[in-house]
């Protein structure tokens, strides 16, 4: 079934977007050449929670997969890359 997330389902969505954000941006920053490696450690982390939350049927995945579409699209255009 579809249910609320509670407390401790958005501390756990929190600490995995914090913990893929911290070791994609180490990774990024020290094995890409990539110009926005916050940016792009960002939108992974966004979307990872997001994910995980949906993965649990919690209503509010969508509010983490928006916030990672959000980044996603002014990202892609600076890299100059086109939407699909």
């Amino acid at each position: 079934p579809v249910t609320f997330s509670t407390a401790r389902d958005w501390l756990a969505a929190a600490a995995i977007a914090a913990a893929v954000f911290g070791a994609w941006a180490v990774i990024l920053i020290h094995l890409s050449k990539s110009a926005v490696p916050f940016w792009d450690a960002g939108l992974t982390a966004f979307a990872c929670a997001g994910m995980w939350l949906l993965a649990r049927r919690k209503v509010e995945n969508w509010l983490w997969l928006n916030a990672s579409n959000a980044l996603a699209a002014p990202l892609y255009f600076f890299k100059g890359w086109m939407l699909t």
